[in-house]
């Protein structure tokens, strides 16, 4: 994936971090350039190519480790309406409502979301 060259901002920040200017900011100001910094690098990233329709995940039933597909089947489900961990990015956690996680980015990390009942609520990348 070609990445876009960071943003004017993006490059003045790296530039003053590296010349080490950034001791004469309040820890305020060098919390917002941290932040403006992190949110024009995250840009870059973008979600992952590779899975450009994994929002049509949103719906369906998530398989529970393990769980058989035929099992659902035979209860009612449609095949097309499970997903399996299979499925799923290499990088991902599943999160379950109320969850404890940790807020670091992994922009190659899709963060799926999902209801008591296994079904998937939504889809973030990182």
């Amino acid at each position: 994936m070609a990445r876009s060259s960071p943003s004017p901002l993006a490059r003045l920040i790296a530039s003053a971090i590296s010349d080490m200017q950034f001791h004469s900011l309040s820890i305020s100001r060098w919390l917002v350039a941290v932040a403006v910094l992190c949110s024009a690098t995250a840009t870059v990233w973008a979600q992952p190519h590779e899975y450009p329709n994994i929002q049509s995940l949103v719906g369906k039933k998530l398989l529970q480790p393990a769980q058989s597909p035929d099992d659902l089947i035979a209860q009612g489900f449609a095949r097309d309406q499970l997903v399996s961990v299979d499925s799923l990015p290499p990088k991902y956690r599943i999160l379950l409502p109320n969850s404890v996680v940790t807020m670091d980015y992994w922009a190659d990390r899709a963060n799926i979301h999902i209801d008591n009942n296994w079904y998937i609520t939504s889809i973030v990348w990182g």
